[in-house]
């Protein structure tokens, strides 16, 4: 935990093992023999998988704050209080928190930001900052970043023009990497249409169309807006039969807006026609033009990626075309409709390709990267503040009037104090100078005394956006359980059972 936290060696199943600082990779590898403590374990687990899933950072503080929230309501008498106004008590005092940390946040993200937070995230790693710092100073934070290892000894990269969706892959058997639940391909081609896939037929004919214009097709992506069940298994059965890689997506937005999406992937993937139910087409007379490329394409669960070599000149023109559409509308919901679909085709996606000499040290790299790269990204919601815990230090509220607010503020000390201990330095007590808040004094050599300017000047920042989620996620699981009172476990009925 910490800018000086050390990596934890897992041996998995397999027999590989897993270099990593990674909070939530450690917390999913833990579990107990007993059922009860693992049904509580894997409740904690949740905090660092939803801290994780939404910011990409963060999870041993979120686990940190759970385990230290439990530990002080535990040592509440249990007459002294009712467990519903307690978790009532602790969630507004939570709120109250996030709030001041958001309002003492420093807005403006600058190369001292990015660098210091990419720092930090990646235990001081240089080769890290620097890439880092170049990708997001150059597209202003708005580029979406892939990671991926390759067989090389070095880390390179590339930020080329690309296309994010909130869709992703419609069945869990086109997933490539199992470990990270991700669909990655490089080099596909690509097939959008607003028309039916209604049967296993219909989806045989584009890829009938596919491999026919592309003998060396190894993987095919295709956006849509409806496809049947029957079509999607006819695809997971080749999947699982052949060497084929296929990824179905359903275009997300109603109405007009699917529409477009459809329509502007196809245009970015390099199709000279549509598959659109305007254009009168049909699966079974696709040609070359309906199919485009992307040099790389990307999906999770919720997402999709796609990279592209450059923007054609079909793509500029539509461009000019929204940018007059929008200078001439009058209504202001329609201008913003179209600034974003602008954007989307502005896009910029980074490619980081992570490789070391052997795989134990790649993977560790690429963890580090993957958290270094989250911690920058969530710079841009709500800024930054100071780190080593005076964000936590400054944002609570120091009169203690109620459980919840006493059993917050502990739980986010602790945290810091923890911090410090990473730090080397044991026995910190909060310090009080002019009647402000403004220091820690290291009580084993009192001449160490670390103020905000300080820390702040040698870029010892968190992204504020880690800080709120990690909160926010840590009460939500603990009010959960604080309001459990039994557990039922599951059982295997026996012969004994039936027969009563």
């Amino acid at each position: 935990m910490g800018p000086y936290g050390r990596n934890v060696l897992i041996r998995k199943s397999n027999g590989m093992h897993h270099s990593t600082k990674d909070g939530v990779t450690v917390a999913n590898d833990l579990s107990s023999e007993d059922e009860i403590e693992q049904m509580a374990c894997d409740m904690i687990k949740e905090v660092a998988n939803l801290t994780a899933e939404q910011v990409g950072d963060g999870t041993t503080t979120s686990i940190c704050l759970a385990s230290s929230l439990l530990e002080s309501i535990q040592r509440l008498d249990e007459d002294s209080y009712n467990v519903h106004e307690l978790r009532e008590e602790i969630i507004n005092e939570s709120e109250i928190v996030i709030k001041n940390l958001i309002n003492n946040s420093h807005k403006e993200i600058n190369e001292f930001a990015i660098k210091s937070v990419a720092g930090i995230a990646s235990n001081g790693n240089k080769e890290i900052v620097t890439i880092l710092s170049d990708i997001f100073s150059q597209t202003n934070g708005d580029a979406t970043v892939n990671v991926k290892k390759w067989i090389g000894d070095k880390i390179k990269y590339e930020v080329i023009d690309g296309y994010k969706m909130n869709s992703g892959y419609a069945h869990p058997a086109m997933i490539t990497d199992k470990l990270k639940n991700e669909v990655y391909y490089q080099d596909s081609v690509l097939f959008s249409t607003n028309l039916l896939i209604g049967s296993a037929h219909n989806l045989k004919s584009i890829l009938d169309a596919a491999s026919t214009f592309h003998s060396s097709i190894e993987s095919l992506v295709i956006v849509c807006d409806v496809i049947e069940d029957s079509a999607i298994g006819f695809a997971v059965d080749l999947i699982q039969k052949t060497n084929l890689k296929i990824t179905i997506i359903k275009a997300p937005e109603m109405g007009v807006h699917r529409k477009n999406i459809i329509e502007d992937v196809a245009l970015l993937s390099g199709a000279k026609k549509i598959a659109m139910i305007e254009n009168g087409s049909t699966l079974s007379n696709l040609t070359k033009d309906h199919f485009g490329k992307c040099k790389s394409f990307l999906a999770t669960k919720n997402t999709s990626v796609f990279s592209i070599e450059q923007r054609t000149e079909d793509v500029e023109n539509k461009i000019r075309q929204l940018e007059i559409d929008k200078e001439n509308s009058a209504n202001d919901i329609l201008r913003q409709q179209i600034s974003n679909r602008i954007n989307s085709l502005k896009g910029k996606i980074a490619n980081i390709f992570v490789g070391k000499p052997s795989e134990v040290e790649t993977k560790e790299l690429k963890d580090r990267m993957d958290d270094a790269v989250a911690s920058v990204k969530s710079l841009y919601v709500h800024g930054y503040t100071i780190g080593c815990g005076f964000s936590f230090f400054n944002a609570i509220t120091h009169s203690a009037d109620s459980n919840g607010r006493i059993i917050l503020n502990n739980a986010l000390m602790s945290v810091t104090q923890q911090i410090f201990e990473n730090r080397g330095f044991y026995g910190i007590e909060l310090a009080f100078r002019d009647g402000a808040k403004s220091s820690y004094r290291d009580l084993k050599d009192t001449e160490k005394i670390h103020s905000e300017k300080s820390l702040l000047s040698h870029g010892i920042i968190d992204s504020t956006e880690v800080l709120v989620r990690a909160i926010r996620n840590a009460v939500s699981v603990v009010g959960t359980i604080l309001v459990t009172k039994h557990i039922i476990k599951g059982y295997v009925e026996d012969d004994l059972f039936k027969q009563r």
